[in-house]
């Protein structure tokens, strides 16, 4: 059950031709949170991106997609 995980696997995606590009081997280290606010302007209080980058958190890891996307439906949920 996911409430007892029995494992846990790391992947490292940049070895999957299916979902990496020679590039992604190439970086070096892992991305920090970026301290400040991802979208300015007349778009600011539009729109909301939920990629696994813009989170404060983890920062392009899956655990990061999913603190960004519950922070962007946040976001969503605060405009209507």
């Amino acid at each position: 059950m996911a409430g007892t995980p029995q494992a846990t696997l790391f992947k490292d995606s940049t070895a999957d031709e299916l979902t990496a590009t020679q590039a992604d081997a190439q970086v070096e280290g892992h991305p920090l949170p970026h301290p400040g606010p991802w979208i300015s302007g007349d778009w600011a209080d539009r729109m909301s991106l939920a990629g696994s980058e813009t989170s404060a958190t983890d920062p392009g890891y899956r655990a990061g997609a999913l603190d960004a996307a519950e922070r962007a439906a946040k976001e969503t949920i605060s405009r209507l």
